[in-house]
């Protein structure tokens, strides 16, 4: 539709919604010209709707909609979801009462969930009666962001503050635990012919989770004061094939099935217990990813590109939606049911180890289908 046509629409549409005379309609359009001179270039969406909620104009609309193909309808025929309603509502509140309302309202939108700051204003003609609404809308979200990240942070140094005097009562009693272990391990291993092999090796993966334990402590108190990693050259195969061979009875248990696609690589400079730690809490978010579905495939490929290793752990389970794509890797969000609850800090932690590794990470993931994380990691450290 050319500028003429929708304008002659748009006086139209004006003159009968509110028995406007064609003068006084045209004069409204000219101000509205005006309006769109002075507003171009911002990122306030401005617009005019009448009193059944339909769209008389409007003025710099979401790139997800086409504004010459919202004239003369409701927000609910053009889309329907939560921020849709709220939005309706507010114009309907602010019509019925005559009053000014301003709410922050979150739409799902092409590039994620936008928060957008809305004013709504009745609409008058010259005798006073309401005849619409007008509504102002700006994109808040990086405020939104910036302003839970300032919470995060204050989180986080309280996690640091919490966890310096955990952290230390917390190793020595798995100091206990481990050394009472190695002592039944050496009498056992001593006396073999009252214990089967199959207890002394149970004993041994007690004893690795007690040191990955003493891990997870250290890298909780890492959130709030990074370490610097202690390196040594790895063959990262064989930690992948470390951290799984930990979960082989609940990954059985779960009916998930693991696929290994190695190829053969140098060996790399890491800290082996933090990249332990970064694969055992990527293995467990796929495990409980593909648990609800009764089973699963867990396929994890090992790769040198670009003298870097990769590491790819890819899953079949429910995948992660678009709203959360952006919020995965913040401090205490999680996307965990009540089956599964998390602290939210596991992926925080794999990004800032990654991270202090001088490697990437990212993710793949499509609503029931699967996620896969991507990890790179230099060859020369």
């Amino acid at each position: 539709m050319d500028t003429y046509k929708l304008e002659n629409s748009v006086i139209s549409e004006f003159i009968d919604c509110n028995n406007l005379s064609e003068d006084l309609a045209r004069k409204s359009c000219l101000n509205r010209k005006c309006l769109e001179i002075a507003l171009k270039d911002s990122p306030i969406i401005v617009a005019l709707c009448d009193l059944e909620l339909r769209y008389i104009w409007i003025h710099n609309a979401h790139s997800d909609y086409l504004s010459e193909n919202m004239i003369g309808k409701r927000d609910d025929e053009l889309d329907t979801n939560g921020g849709i309603l709220k939005l309706m509502e507010l114009k309907r509140k602010t019509i019925k009462i005559g009053k000014r309302f301003r709410e922050e309202i979150e739409f799902p939108l092409s590039e994620g969930l936008l928060t957008y700051d809305v004013t709504a204003e009745p609409l008058r003609d010259s005798e006073g009666n309401i005849i619409g609404c007008s509504t102002s809308s700006i994109d808040i979200t990086h405020i939104k962001r910036l302003q839970k990240y300032l919470v995060n942070a204050e989180n986080l140094k309280a996690v640091g503050q919490l966890a310096a005097g955990v952290s230390h009562e917390f190793n020595n009693i798995l100091a206990v635990i481990m050394g009472n272990l190695q002592l039944f391990l050496l009498e056992f291993e001593q006396n073999k012919n009252t214990i089967s092999d199959k207890h002394i090796d149970k004993i041994k993966k007690m004893i690795i989770k007690c040191e990955q334990g003493k891990n997870i402590a250290l890298n909780l108190l890492s959130l709030a004061k990074p370490s610097v990693p202690k390196k040594e050259l790895t063959d990262i195969s064989t930690v992948v094939d470390r951290v799984i061979s930990l979960q082989q009875s609940e990954l059985v248990q779960d009916n998930i099935t693991i696929e290994r696609k190695y190829s053969p690589i140098k060996r790399i400079s890491i800290d082996v217990g933090q990249i332990e730690q970064v694969f055992l809490n990527l293995s467990i978010n796929a495990l409980h990813a593909m648990k609800p579905l009764g089973k699963g495939l867990l396929t994890i490929s090992i790769k040198e590109v670009d003298n870097e290793v990769e590491v790819r752990f890819s899953d079949t389970g429910i995948g992660i939606n678009n709203i959360d794509k952006d919020r995965i890797f913040d401090p205490f969000f999680t996307t965990k049911n009540d089956c599964f609850k998390g602290s939210g800090l596991g992926l925080t932690m794999v990004i800032q180890c990654i991270k202090s590794h001088n490697g990437t990470i990212s993710f793949e993931s499509q609503v029931n289908k699967g996620t896969t994380f991507i990890i790179r990691l230099p060859i020369d450290g």
